[in-house]
C-alpha cells in the first residue's frame, strides 16, 4: 500500500534536540527531503547548541552530520534563520524568561512570529506553546521519523536501526505519555 501524503507543513523550524535526533539518525539528508517543506534552525542554535566547542553534535563524535546539514544548507534544503524585528526580539526575551533556554526561546520567538510550525521534544515549549499559541503547529521527532519512513516507504529493518540511533546517539527516548510511543516500541526493535 502507497502511503504517500505531504507534509503538513509548509515551514519548520527545528529546536536543537531535534537537529541532533535527526543528525544521529544517520539519514537526515533523506529525512529533510522527504519533508519538501521550508527547514530552519535558528542561527543561535546552530552556533552556540550544535556545532559549539563541545556542542551536541561535536559530542556524538559526528562530524559527517555537521556536512550533512552543510549539503541541506548548500542545497536549499536547510536555512538559517535569526530573528528579524522586534516583535521576534520582544518574544524571544519574554520565552527564555519562561523557558531558561536561549535556543527554545529563540526557536519558538520566530516560529510564533512567522506562523511556522516548530519540531521540539521539549515538554517546556510543547506546554507552553499549545497553552498559548495553540494555532502553532507542534512536531516532535516522532512525527518526523513517522512521516520519513512512510514516504520512503522504509524496510523495518532500516526504520528501526534509525530508531536505534536517535536513542543511542541522540540519547532520546519518547516518555510514554508521548502520542507515538506504542509507535516507537513497536518499531525500535523490528
Amino acid at each position: 500500500m502507497n502511503i504517500r501524503r505531504t507534509f503538513p507543513h509548509e515551514h519548520l523550524i527545528l529546536d536543537a534536540c531535534c537537529v541532533i535526533n535527526l543528525v544521529a539518525s544517520t539519514h537526515v539528508e533523506e529525512i529533510v527531503t522527504s519533508l519538501q517543506a521550508h527547514v530552519a534552525i535558528a542561527t543561535y542554535v546552530q552556533e552556540q547548541e550544535v556545532l559549539s566547542v563541545g556542542g551536541s553534535i561535536q559530542s556524538l563524535g559526528n562530524s559527517k552530520g555537521i556536512t550533512e546539514l552543510e549539503i541541506l544548507e548548500r542545497r536549499g534544503l536547510l536555512t538559517y534563520e535569526a530573528p528579524q524585528d522586534e516583535a521576534e526580539l520582544v518574544n524571544y526575551v519574554n520565552y527564555a524568561a519562561a523557558f531558561g533556554d536561549d535556543g527554545e526561546a529563540v526557536t519558538c520567538a520566530i516560529a510564533v512570529a512567522r506562523r511556522w510550525a516548530i519540531a521540539t521534544d521539549d515538554r517546556k515549549p510543547i506546554n507552553f506553546l499549545r497553552r498559548t499559541v495553540p494555532h502553532i503547529p507542534v512536531v516532535t521527532t516522532l512525527d518526523i521519523i513517522k512521516y520519513w519512513s512512510e514516504q520512503a516507504q522504509s524496510s523495518a529493518a532500516n526504520l528501526s536501526m534509525v530508531l536505534r540511533n536517535i536513542s543511542t546517539y541522540g540519547r532520546y527516548n519518547p516518555s510514554r505519555g508521548h502520542h507515538l510511543y506504542a509507535w516507537w516500541l513497536t518499531h525500535i526493535n523490528t
